[in-house]
């Protein structure tokens, strides 16, 4: 027997900001996708998308029952995620784990669930949404880039990113968090690496999908802490201090705007150093009005060999460790259990400031 539907929230759990459109789920964003349940022997995906360079192909995490592999997709077609399963009921989660490189999107066009023989095939209730909920906002270093490659590699191809593997991704697992990552490499608060305005990051924050220019309901998933790792392409573009600050501060605000509940941290340092004066400046200015805004510095990966991945972004090891630095402040925080609670965030840049029972 063999069903076939349109991913929905009828049949699924959305993962991350996504749009659905006449082609289907539309995937952008890191580690967007979605997790579903059904009884069956079987399960595949039919995925369309655009012409890719094969360097630029987007890859999929694909986790049967939490047996894990990775895949990417360099042609439409149907894509097996579970055969030859057990007759019973499964779980499948599917994420793109590549970050929305201008027309490397994917659409999920429909699922294909089936059983062997004459036994019905059919979907469960989607899984429950977690209760807590991060959302990271940043550049490369948050997407993953380069993490699965080496430092003295040459060209760039999707294959050496793993958002599932990030800092982010690794800190939000820590806490059973559902996590939204909103991110793209080379961009900064005011400028791309190259010193060119680009596509700014609060831009796009505000956006379900970065191509399309589609607007994100936030009522839809309300986080309850967002953490910011901006700065390091401004600092690499030479942006103003006096402007960067500005602008990071009106950011915080927008940022608080639509996310009226969550703790606010921005975190700094991964990469380069020379952006924190003026960005522990702007979240010093916006705690003079919220006390649930924190700034926390960074140790960077330059003084790491050890540490350092594609044109010296943070490899695996890299982001393991800025990971360990993360989840004992988030524990302080939110007051979430987690191992080792042990952090040295600043509310408004000041340890003498400490509001709100925060830490």
């Amino acid at each position: 027997m063999i069903r076939r539907e349109p991913i929905t929230e009828e049949n699924a759990l959305l993962l991350g900001r996504t749009v659905t459109d006449d082609r289907g789920l539309r995937l952008e964003w890191t580690c967007s996708g979605f997790r579903c349940r059904f009884v069956g022997s079987r399960l595949a995906v039919e995925w369309r998308l655009e012409d890719i360079p094969p360097a630029l192909c987007p890859y999929l995490r694909i986790a049967v029952d939490g047996d894990v592999r990775v895949a990417p997709v360099s042609a439409p077609g149907w894509l097996e995620a579970a055969g030859e399963l057990p007759y019973g009921p499964h779980t499948v989660e599917i994420r793109k784990i590549t970050e929305p490189i201008e027309g490397t999107f994917l659409h999920a066009a429909a699922v294909e669930i089936g059983a062997r023989g004459e036994r019905p095939a059919f979907f469960g209730a989607p899984p429950p949404p977690a209760r807590r909920k991060i959302e990271f906002v940043g550049d490369s270093i948050t997407c993953g880039y380069g993490n699965r490659g080496a430092e003295a590699e040459t060209a760039f191809h999707t294959g050496m990113e793993d958002g599932w593997a990030s800092y982010a991704a690794l800190t939000a697992r820590a806490f059973g968090a559902d996590i939204h990552f909103v991110g793209k490499s080379g961009e900064g608060i005011v400028r791309h690496c190259s010193g060119e305005r680009g596509f700014p990051i609060p831009e796009f924050y505000p956006l379900a999908s970065p191509s399309l220019r589609a607007g994100w309901d936030f009522s839809l998933w309300q986080p309850d802490l967002v953490i910011i790792n901006a700065g390091t392409n401004d600092a690499a573009a030479g942006v103003d201090p006096a402007a960067l600050q500005r602008e990071a501060a009106g950011f915080l605000r927008a940022v608080r705007r639509r996310n009226p509940r969550a703790c606010l941290l921005w975190v700094y340092g991964a990469m380069n150093t020379e952006a924190e004066a003026p960005l522990r400046a702007a979240v010093g200015q916006a705690a003079k009005e919220d006390e649930r805004v924190f700034f926390h510095r960074l140790e960077s990966v330059y003084a790491r060999p050890e540490e350092r991945g594609f044109t010296g972004h943070p490899n695996l090891r890299g982001h393991e460790r800025l990971a360990g630095d993360l989840i004992p402040l988030v524990s302080r925080l939110t007051g979430w259990q987690a191992a080792g609670t042990t952090g040295t965030a600043e509310p408004g840049g000041s340890p003498e400031d400490r509001k709100g029972g925060w830490l």
